[in-house]
């Protein structure tokens, strides 16, 4: 996995034994961490509003950015994994770990499975499926 971002401090925080304190990195992170400027996009469209509320389910926690990760959000290939049989169930959109991995972000993501059914409704209607 890759890191959101990486922040350079000029020196770890020790407690009195010599360990890192952990309770002490954690605020120096926060305090040096960029501020969102933007406001969160919400998810636009059928699509990205239903895959938010698979995510919701999965990761216990609301997703209102339409930029957010799955990955960063608390995301791991275990729940990707139950995302995408969770997809085939529902829309019958075949997808892999690693077009999810190639598109995380829930924007990205929900052009991916968009395009899947434009393409899985292209080839029914050509073979007089539908």
């Amino acid at each position: 996995m890759v890191p959101e971002q990486v922040t350079v401090l000029e020196r770890l925080p020790l407690s009195a034994n010599g360990k890192v304190d952990r309770r002490e990195l954690g605020r120096l992170l926060t305090e040096t961490a960029p501020q969102q400027a933007e406001a969160d996009e919400p998810p636009r469209g059928r699509t990205e509003e239903m895959l938010a509320t698979l995510w919701t389910q999965l990761l216990s926690r609301p997703v209102t950015d339409r930029r957010n990760s799955f990955f960063a959000l608390g995301g791991d290939s275990l729940l990707a994994t139950r995302l995408l049989e969770m997809l085939r169930q529902r829309l019958g959109v075949d997808l892999t770990l690693r077009q999810l991995f190639a598109a995380p972000a829930l924007a990205q993501l929900g052009a991916v499975v968009d395009e899947q059914t434009e393409d899985a409704a292209t080839v029914n209607v050509e073979e007089g499926v539908i």
